[in-house]
């Protein structure tokens, strides 16, 4: 199916409609992208993931524990290689 869509100004930025048969929920965030081809792409952000990565340990280690997961304190996978 080919079709075209038209840009307008609306305000200070230009909006191009998303057809209604693309069944794309109302409100659904994007992260927009220009190609080195020039392509316009979407990236829909489906999730925001919270940052674990600044939690403190401790934090952490009681989280795990409330939620039943258990340090038993064994080596998984290469962890414990040394180079």
């Amino acid at each position: 199916m080919v079709m075209d869509v038209k840009s307008r100004k609306q305000g200070t930025s230009i909006v191009v409609t998303i057809p209604a048969e693309f069944h794309i929920p109302e409100n659904t965030i994007f992260e927009p992208k220009i190609l080195e081809d020039g392509t316009l792409q979407f990236v829909p952000k489906l999730e925001e993931f919270p940052d674990i990565w600044n939690d403190s340990p401790e934090d952490l280690k009681r989280f795990n524990e409330m939620i039943g997961n258990f340090d038993d304190g064994a080596a998984f996978g290469r962890e414990d290689v040394e180079y």
